[in-house]
C-alpha cells in the first residue's frame, strides 16, 4: 500500500513506520527531528488532542500530514486548526498521493489548498460559490435536516435556509436533491 509507494519515492533509510501516535512521539523524541511525517487519522492516539498538539509542536514546524479514507468537514477543519500541514485522502491514486506529499514538503508553509482534497476545485468560469455555501451543499448531500446543518455549521436554521435558497438559484435546482445532483455533476462536490 502506502509504504510501497513511499519507498519507491523516498530513500528507505529515511522512512520509519509507527503504529500509534505514542510510537511516533517516542521516535521523534529519539531522533530530535523529522523531515516529513504522515499520520493516519484513525491511528491510536489521534483522539488525544494534547498529544497531537505536543507532537506538532515538537516536529520543528516540518510538514506533518494527516491522511484518511474519509473525513467530515469538521475533521478537516480540526486538522487545519490544530496545525497539520495537509489532510490528504487515501483515495488519491498512488502517484497523485506521492505528488501531494512532495508538494507539501516543497511548500512547507500551511496552504489552504492542501485541505481541499475532499472537495474538488471548481473549474474556471463556473458559478461563484463561497466556502460556506460549499460546506452547506456537502452537508445537504448527507441528507441531514436544516437544523442539523445549522448545528454543525454553527449558524441559525434561517441562515441555512437562506444559503439553500441562494444555492438553488445559482444552480437552477428545484429541490435539495436536485441541488446535490447538479453540484456533483459540475464537480463542486463528490458523491
Amino acid at each position: 500500500g502506502i509504504g510501497a509507494l513511499l519507498t519507491d519515492s523516498f530513500s528507505m533509510s529515511r522512512i520509519s513506520v509507527c503504529y500509534s501516535l505514542h510510537e511516533a512521539q517516542t521516535l521523534l523524541e529519539q531522533k530530535g527531528w523529522i523531515e516529513v511525517c504522515l499520520l493516519d487519522f484513525k491511528m491510536p492516539g489521534m483522539n488525544e488532542e494534547p498529544l497531537v498538539r505536543r507532537f506538532l509542536n515538537q516536529s520543528g514546524h516540518r510538514p506533518v500530514i494527516l491522511m484518511s479514507g474519509e473525513a467530515s468537514l469538521l475533521d478537516i477543519e480540526w486538522a487545519r486548526d490544530v496545525g497539520f500541514s495537509a489532510f490528504l485522502p487515501k483515495t488519491l491514486d498512488g502517484p497523485a498521493f506521492v505528488r501531494r506529499i512532495q508538494d507539501v514538503c516543497i511548500n512547507s508553509a500551511h496552504d489552504a489548498e492542501f485541505f481541499g482534497d475532499f472537495s474538488p476545485a471548481r473549474a474556471p468560469g463556473h458559478r461563484k460559490i463561497s466556502r460556506r455555501e460549499l460546506d452547506i451543499v456537502q452537508l445537504v448531500k448527507l441528507g441531514i435536516s436544516n437544523k442539523e446543518i445549522a448545528d454543525i455549521a454553527q449558524v441559525s436554521p434561517e441562515t441555512v435556509k437562506a444559503h439553500l435558497k441562494a444555492l438553488q438559484g445559482k444552480f437552477g435546482a428545484r429541490s435539495r436533491t436536485d441541488l446535490v445532483v447538479k453540484a456533483v455533476a459540475e464537480g463542486y462536490i463528490r458523491i
